[in-house]
């Protein structure tokens, strides 16, 4: 994947061969892009990714033309999307999250049911979340359970890598928070002293 490829499946050739009848729209007669082919390019995901794709295929473009290069595609592959019922078809993969906008996993099938899943599998660690209706299903693109699953694990490296930070942030602030204790400590001994000191004065005199 890249700012040039988007797609997790396919070669920079295929991709743009899907770009380019996408374009053709209903002049393309020899093979027109099937919604599945497009749901793959990794271009249906954000505007950005569009942007990236059209920057990167085509430099010579000015700005304002890579701008209206970008609308054009976004408006050719939402016309291909529409009625093409994919947003129930079962090998689409969705990112799951809770109303804090964390994401919590990866699912494929329809809207409803992931996020049915999401709610009945995760509820534990969600408390404040009463219904399944509560979560955000945002579509990613089409590849079944083994993009699911790949999805799933590098979500879990992440995880990982966020825990293994947040642990380095509490020793940092266990070690602050000693060092704050001793100094304070310090600061009190030096007061206790310097009274010792001030009462001695006072009491020769």
């Amino acid at each position: 994947m890249s700012e040039r490829n988007p797609s997790r499946t396919l070669t920079v050739e295929q991709l743009d061969d899907i770009v380019d009848r996408v374009i053709r729209g209903k002049y393309e007669k020899k093979k027109p892009a099937h919604f599945l082919e497009v749901a793959k390019t990794g271009l249906c995901h954000s505007s950005f990714s569009v942007e990236c794709y059209v920057r990167y295929r085509w430099p010579e473009l000015s700005k304002a033309g890579h701008t209206m290069r970008s609308n054009k595609l976004s408006s050719k592959i939402a016309k291909v999307l529409q009625g093409s019922g994919l947003l129930t078809h079962p090998d689409v993969v969705w990112r799951i999250m809770d109303p804090n906008g964390t994401e919590i996993c990866f699912a494929t099938g329809g809207e409803q049911g992931v996020k049915g899943w999401a709610f009945a599998a995760f509820r534990f660690r969600m408390p404040n979340v009463k219904t399944a209706a509560q979560l955000g299903a945002y579509w990613v693109g089409i590849g079944g359970q083994a993009e699911a699953a790949t999805r799933n694990l590098e979500l879990a490296t992440r995880v990982g890598d966020s825990i293994i930070r947040q642990k380095q942030v509490i020793v940092n602030t266990l070690h602050t928070i000693e060092c704050l204790e001793l100094a304070q400590e310090a600061v009190k001994y030096a007061g206790e002293f310097m009274n010792t000191q001030l009462a001695a004065k006072n009491k020769a005199k």
